[in-house]
């Protein structure tokens, strides 16, 4: 018989709450409290909601469901998956991403709870003939769109480049320093190492330079780039991060970076390129 799939589920108040940490954990939590709890918020969240979610569209099936969502997440969480996620990455072009920590299959312990409070749920929406159509599609997006944003919104390319390019700019050290988009309150004329970090728009990724001000003369100022690392490539809405936007950025060459540096850090400073939002940004190094 054709089970009614009862979109009223998707309102049920665990879930709704085990959907806004999972988004507030992937999106805020994660990057300004990176401990052991941020760690594991996710997956625990995630995995009350996921099999949850599966289960409302075949309620038949729920048992298998939340056995396979089991033994799925240990084969994601051990480090035999790495060459099926690569495949993945690379026929689908988005970079799914996990990080092989063995404590994170603890989360597990969440998988009952969330199996008997669907069942607990899906009785009592039987008698519920209340349906709003659009709020209950809303929620299905969202949290469709929480499974893509868990993969990780922001990934970081292996890249590691030594560089020795310099750029001359008609400005003084003095003014190049007063103009440059920072956090810092205070830089000293004498201050010359710091970290700038510049938009690779083509991959949709920022890069990381370890860059030395150097006064030349009165009127000139030296940019010496040293390094270039540090690259992390941001999804795109609804659809993840790219594979191909990982792979461009590891495949890119010193020249190539430093040719970015210039456009999206230099050309700005020099007023050569008006942008309407900083593609560049420097904190002092110590």
């Amino acid at each position: 018989m054709k089970t009614k799939i009862n979109l009223n589920l998707f309102t049920a108040n665990y879930f709704i709450l085990s959907l806004f940490l999972l988004l507030l954990n992937d999106f805020y939590l994660k990057y300004e409290f990176h401990n052991f709890m941020t760690g594991k918020l996710s997956d625990f969240a995630g995995l009350f909601i996921f099999p949850y979610f599966i289960s409302v569209f075949f309620t038949n099936k729920t048992k298998e469901i939340y056995i396979f969502t089991f033994v799925l997440f240990i084969f994601w969480k051990l480090e035999i998956s790495e060459q099926f996620i690569k495949f993945i990455s690379k026929i689908t072009d988005f970079a799914f991403h996990r990080t092989v920590d063995l404590t994170d299959l603890i989360a597990l312990s969440i998988l009952p709870i969330s199996y008997h409070y669907f069942h607990k749920k899906n009785e009592e929406q039987k008698e519920n003939k209340n349906n709003n159509f659009a709020l209950n599609s809303l929620i299905g997006v969202i949290t469709i769109y929480s499974f893509l944003a868990d993969t990780n919104p922001r990934q970081e390319a292996k890249v590691k480049i030594k560089s020795e390019k310099e750029f001359t700019i008609q400005i003084s050290k003095k003014q190049i320093l007063n103009n440059l988009i920072t956090s810092e309150a205070n830089i000293l004329e004498t201050d010359s190492l710091f970290t700038i970090t510049f938009d690779i728009p083509e991959y949709r990724a920022e890069a990381t330079a370890k860059v030395r001000i150097v006064k030349a003369d009165e009127k000139n100022t030296i940019f010496k780039i040293d390094s270039i690392s540090e690259v992390l490539v941001t999804g795109r809405l609804f659809f993840g991060i790219s594979q191909s936007n990982i792979d461009g950025c590891e495949k890119m060459n010193v020249s190539e970076y430093e040719e970015n540096f210039k456009t999206n850090c230099i050309d700005i400073i020099t007023n050569v390129r008006k942008t309407e939002y900083p593609t560049y940004y420097a904190y002092k190094t110590e």
